[in-house]
């Protein structure tokens, strides 16, 4: 397997992180702890401090009984229960300070959740995705976690410096697909409560209803051509589709399904 442009232990892209999914109303809790961890108490809920700002039109953000449409580079606070609506070939960057960086890709429909601060002041944001496709970054030294929710499951990073890719399709037949770039993320099926840890330059997916299936290697360069057009409007194929077909391809050393 090639790894052009990537890193074995860390990808970054162009400083920024998209991740694409769908999600419910109603947001689950979530510890995005790290492995071997106790998840911190919360200890006070603190007002969002996420601007949106719109790279590519169309992006329309709804907040209450409020429609805005942003036009390409206007930045707009955004709140909890405000809904990120970005149409085919737009393109928008969710920032939270240096703590996080969410693209929300053409096609994707997000809602911001709480914001929490836990012991130690450690952050904790909480999204859902509704569909589409996400790419989301924490920083370095953020202290942070992003709790990302669909319909079906639950992707929670657990390490500072984490960097994906998330798509969500809804409906009885929709799924959950993952991409990990840096870092780890826990991906937890709502139905069965079965989870999968995916470490970095492994990709995974999850059928609503049905346990994590195991990780499977990426094709960087074909990844990283895919992101590109993504963020520039161009019409591509889903991420879901692109690792459907790494899942018979072998990764270095013989193995399809390497275990973390």
């Amino acid at each position: 397997m090639k790894k052009t442009g990537f890193r074995q232990s860390a990808v970054y892209l162009s400083g920024i992180v998209l991740v694409t999914m769908m999600a419910c109303a109603t947001f689950a809790p979530g510890t995005g702890s790290a492995p071997g961890q106790s998840p911190a108490a919360t200890t006070s809920a603190a007002p969002a401090q996420f601007k949106l700002t719109a790279d590519q039109a169309p992006v329309k953000v709804t907040h209450g009984s409020t429609v805005s449409d942003l036009q390409q580079g206007q930045t707009q606070d955004i709140f909890p229960n405000d809904m990120i609506d970005v149409g085919s070939g737009g393109h928008s960057r969710l920032v939270y300070s240096d703590k996080f960086n969410v693209e929300v890709m053409q096609g994707a429909e997000l809602v911001l959740g709480d914001t929490t601060t836990q012991t130690g002041n450690r952050t904790e944001a909480t999204m859902s995705l509704n569909k589409g496709h996400l790419h989301v970054a924490i920083g370095d030294s953020a202290k942070a976690a992003v709790i990302l929710i669909t319909q079906d499951s639950q992707v929670t990073t657990q390490a500072d410096g984490t960097v994906y890719s998330v798509c969500y399709r809804p409906g009885s037949t929709g799924l959950t697909c993952v991409l990990v770039e840096n870092g780890f993320i826990e991906v937890r099926d709502k139905t069965t409560g079965k989870t999968q840890i995916y470490p970095p330059l492994m990709a995974g997916y999850t059928f609503n209803g049905k346990a994590p299936q195991p990780p499977v290697c990426i094709h960087a360069d074909e990844y990283q051509d895919w992101l590109s057009k993504m963020r520039t409007g161009v019409s591509v194929e889903t991420l879901g589709t692109m690792v459907g077909r790494w899942i018979t391809e072998p990764c270095t050393g013989g193995t399809s399904t390497p275990t973390p």
